[in-house]
C-alpha cells in the first residue's frame, strides 16, 4: 500500500511541480516588472494548482483505500504531505538548474533586488545595515531552502483541511458498527 501511495503522490506532486515550473518561467522571463497584476495572478494560480493536485492525490488514495473499507485521517494527511514534498523537491531542482545552468546571475540579481528594497524602506539605519548583511550572506542553497520551506507551509495546511473535509461522512449514510466490519446504509 505504501508503494501505491508513493506512486499516486509522485504523479500529482510532479504535475504540480511542472506546472509551477512553467508558470515561474512565464513570470520570470516573459512578463515585465510592470505587469505586476498578471504576475501576482499567476503566482496565485500556482498555489491553486498545488492545492488541487493535493486534493486529487488524497482523493485518489482514498478511492484506492475504499476497496479495503478504510481510510484513516493520517493516511490522507500522508498523501497530502508527500504530494507537497514532491512538489517542493521538483521546484527546488528547477531552481537549482536555473541558477547553475540557465541564469547564473540569478542569485546576484535577487540580492540586488533585495538590497534595493531595503534602501527604499523606511527602517532605521541599524535595521537596514543588519538586513543588508543578511542579504549579502545569501547563497543559492539558502535561497532554495528558504523558498522550499516557505512554499511548504501553505500546502501542509491545505493537506490538513482537505483531509479533514474528505473524512466527513456523506449526509445520507449511517454507519452501523458490527463485530467484524462497518456497513454503510443509505437512508
Amino acid at each position: 500500500m505504501k508503494k501505491q501511495l508513493f506512486i499516486i503522490c509522485l504523479k500529482w506532486g510532479a504535475l504540480a511541480g511542472l506546472i509551477a515550473f512553467v508558470i515561474d518561467v512565464v513570470i520570470r522571463y516573459l512578463l515585465s516588472e510592470q505587469q505586476n497584476v498578471i504576475r501576482q495572478t499567476l503566482a496565485l494560480l500556482t498555489v491553486a494548482v498545488l492545492v488541487f493536485c493535493i486534493y486529487l492525490s488524497i482523493r485518489e488514495y482514498r478511492q484506492k483505500r475504499e476497496k479495503e473499507r478504510s481510510f484513516l485521517f493520517l493516511q490522507g494527511m500522508s498523501a497530502g504531505v508527500l504530494t507537497s514534498l514532491i512538489y517542493g523537491l521538483v521546484f527546488a531542482f528547477y531552481l537549482t538548474v536555473l541558477a547553475n545552468v540557465v541564469d547564473t546571475n540569478l542569485i546576484s540579481n535577487y540580492k540586488n533586488k533585495q538590497l534595493s528594497l531595503i534602501e527604499k524602506s523606511e527602517k532605521s539605519v541599524e535595521e537596514k545595515t543588519k538586513l543588508k548583511q543578511s542579504v549579502e550572506k545569501m547563497t543559492l542553497s539558502s535561497v532554495i531552502m528558504g523558498n522550499f520551506l516557505q512554499s511548504m507551509i501553505f500546502p501542509l495546511t491545505a493537506s490538513l483541511f482537505l483531509t479533514a473535509f474528505m473524512q466527513r461522512k456523506p449526509e445520507n449514510t449511517k454507519n452501523i458498527e458490527n463485530k467484524n466490519n462497518t456497513i454503510k446504509i443509505e437512508e
